[in-house]
C-alpha cells in the first residue's frame, strides 16, 4: 500500500513555525535572563568605590539628595525622619535589607542619621556606589 501525503508542496510556512518558536524562546531568554537591578528613580551622583554590593532581590532603597534639609526618599515615595522611621517599621516584614543611595555632596550627618534610623530597625544596610572610573 502506497501512503500519499495530504499536505501540498507549497506549504513552506508550516516549516517557519518551528524556526520562529525557536527565536522567541530564544530572544525571552535573553530578554528575562539579563541581570535586573533595582535602582531608584531618583537621580543622585554617587560616590565612586571599588568594592561591589552582591545582589538582593528583595530590598528597599533608600535615596537621600542633597540640599538643606536633606531630601529623604523611601523606595521613590518623599518621606521625612518621622515618615521614615514608620515606612521601616512597616516595611520589616517585607525584606531585612536596606540599600542607601546618597548623593556624594550630601553631609555626612544626614547619611548617618538615616543609617542609624535602618540600623535601629534591625535592617543590613548597605551603601550604593558607582564603579572606579577605569
Amino acid at each position: 500500500m502506497k501512503l500519499e501525503s495530504t499536505i501540498s508542496e507549497k506549504a513552506g510556512f508550516l516549516y517557519l513555525a518551528p524556526i520562529m518558536d525557536g527565536v522567541l524562546l530564544l530572544l525571552a531568554f535573553f530578554v528575562f535572563g539579563s541581570g535586573f537591578v533595582r535602582m531608584s528613580g531618583v537621580s543622585v551622583d554617587l560616590p565612586r568605590s571599588g568594592s561591589a554590593l552582591r545582589s538582593a532581590q528583595q530590598q528597599h532603597i533608600i535615596t537621600i539628595q542633597h540640599g538643606t534639609p536633606a531630601k529623604i526618599f523611601f523606595n521613590e515615595s518623599r518621606v521625612d525622619m518621622v515618615q521614615l522611621r514608620a515606612n521601616l517599621q512597616a516595611g520589616k516584614q517585607r525584606t531585612p535589607r536596606v540599600t542607601i543611595l546618597a548623593d556624594q555632596s550630601t553631609s555626612y550627618g544626614a547619611v548617618m542619621e538615616v543609617a542609624f534610623q535602618a540600623l535601629e530597625q534591625g535592617y543590613e544596610v548597605a551603601f550604593g556606589t558607582q564603579p572606579l572610573a577605569r
